[in-house]
């Protein structure tokens, strides 16, 4: 259904001779089930999507004819064909328009566009002589425009699909239901010379419902994968991205996934062969100048500290060893190199790494020295089509005191020192930081951590030598082991 706003004409070319075509601008009237609208881009010669724009002048409609000798009360103009949204020039141009038409249906989650519609005269749907395409959560994130490039969405070349129109409210349903398995090759998010950022549709499944007045959609076994050059497949996350008219916009069921050669490491420590899985996480856009993430993966340290009879710590081993493989998956504000500073980012990371850790007495006071090793990498997908990712092999070295002890019902820590950073990959950089944490517990009902770090390195970048500050401090409170509140803030800066 389509309300009239305009007739318009222009001229076309038909087997070499120009003629004049004459076009019913409409406005399209769309259900609530999603957000609906007509878009357009380049068509011709082979359309790339990746200028997709709102149409918001409506949808042209088109149908070949040739207008006959009239009476002055009426235009004998017998049509050929379907009705098509097209522009008036591009009519006898066949499969090549220059401009390419389609109905979108988005949210959060996908985005789906029914490309070149067309209506048989006289029947109640729209169909096309292309395939639909439909783009994930993640595909979507790759282009700063209302839909990504086509090469980066997926072609549902699997059925025969149509747009029914409900009768009496002219809604649009997609028929049938989308049921695809393995729906298309792995896509590159981003890639350097040491590393790239793989979205693998290998495990996957589509699950995508469009009716008149509601919507559903379940992606399962969407896996991303940090390849480097000399292992494929180091570490990676597998989760179902859903969504839909009665469900909010979630990623679900998150997995941290690594190669066999650390997935037989780490599985051959106590406690580390099962992982589990975290979620749901909303993915729901905000106004807001906040930066949500979800952490995923493990983080154990053996042997672990011994318990009181009344739940507090007692101390522990004088050598600890961590292990952690952990990703993280959220938003970032990203730098740009507009007036603007800086824009929201589809953050996706990942790392895998060991610290070895000493303490002994000294006097009243425990000394702290350690080591850690972390790699991995991390991208921002900032909605354009370069994606910024940087490789990730960091070295720290530190040392440190600790103390504290029972006050009451309270149990509380005191830590803090500071150490050298060597990091490499795609920036290498030498320098220092200091940490502090600050640990309060009731036994065994709420604990308290309050932790920061600020951080000074010498980065060589670009071919010049920047330095870059950055710091954080943060508050976590758990209770009763079931109920976990963290607040983060970050700061960085570069000279």
């Amino acid at each position: 259904r389509a309300r009239a706003t305009r007739i318009e004409v222009d001229l076309a070319e038909r087997e070499g001779e120009p003629v004049f075509v004459v076009a019913v601008r409409t406005m399209p009237v769309f259900s609530s089930a999603g957000s609906w609208s007509v878009v357009r881009g380049p068509g011709n010669p082979l359309p790339s999507g990746s200028d997709v724009a709102a149409s918001t002048d409506g949808a042209p409609i088109v149908r070949e004819g040739i207008a006959l000798p009239a009476t002055t009360a009426a235009v004998n103009a017998p049509g050929v064909g379907r009705y098509r949204i097209l522009q008036a020039s591009d009519l006898f141009r066949g499969a090549n328009p220059e401009l390419e038409y389609g109905l979108l249906q988005a949210d959060t989650t996908h985005r789906f566009m029914f490309r070149r519609p067309e209506i048989p005269p006289g029947q109640p749907r729209i169909v096309s002589t292309v395939p639909p395409a439909f783009a994930d959560f993640y595909a979507a994130a790759s282009s700063k425009a209302l839909f990504p490039p086509l090469a980066n969405a997926i072609d549902l070349l699997d059925e025969t699909y149509e747009l029914a129109v409900q009768g009496g409210t002219g809604f649009l349903s997609l028929t049938p239901d989308v049921s695809f398995e393995a729906p298309r090759g792995d896509l590159i998010l981003s890639e350097t010379s040491a590393d790239r950022l793989r979205l693998s549709y290998g495990n996957s499944q589509l699950n995508f419902h469009l009716g008149p007045d509601n919507w559903t959609m379940e992606f399962s076994g969407l896996e991303v994968w940090t390849d480097t050059e000399n292992l494929p497949n180091m570490t990676g996350m597998r989760a179902i991205v859903k969504g839909g008219t009665g469900q909010r916009a979630q990623l679900d069921e998150v997995e941290t996934l690594m190669s066999p050669v650390l997935e037989d490491l780490f599985s051959s420590l106590p406690f580390l062969d099962q992982r589990g899985t975290a979620g749901p996480i909303d993915l729901g856009a905000s106004n807001l100048k906040l930066s949500p993430k979800l952490s995923y993966g493990f983080d154990y340290v053996f042997p672990p500290a011994p318990k009181g009879p009344d739940g507090e710590e007692l101390t522990g081993s004088p050598v600890a060893i961590r292990l952690f493989l952990l990703g993280e998956i959220g938003v970032e504000n990203a730098a740009t190199d507009s007036l603007v500073g800086s824009e929201k980012a589809l953050l996706i990371s990942s790392k895998v790494g060991f610290e070895l850790r000493f303490v002994f007495p000294v006097g009243p006071v425990m000394v702290l020295f350690g080591f850690s090793m972390t790699m991995g990498v991390k991208a921002l997908l900032t909605r354009k089509d370069v994606v910024k990712v940087k490789g990730i092999i960091e070295a720290r070295l530190y040392l440190g005191i600790q103390w504290g002890g029972n006050l009451g019902a309270f149990q509380s820590t005191f830590a803090g020192g500071f150490g050298l950073i060597l990091i490499g990959g795609s920036e290498s950089g030498l320098g220092g930081f200091v940490f502090l944490e600050i640990k309060a517990k009731i036994v065994p009902v709420v604990a308290v951590k309050i932790f920061g770090e600020f951080a000074c390195l010498q980065i060589e970048k670009d071919g010049k030598k920047v330095r870059r500050y950055s710091g954080f401090v943060g508050v976590n409170i758990s209770i009763f082991m079931l109920i976990s509140i963290k607040f983060q803030a970050d700061v960085s800066d570069e000279r």
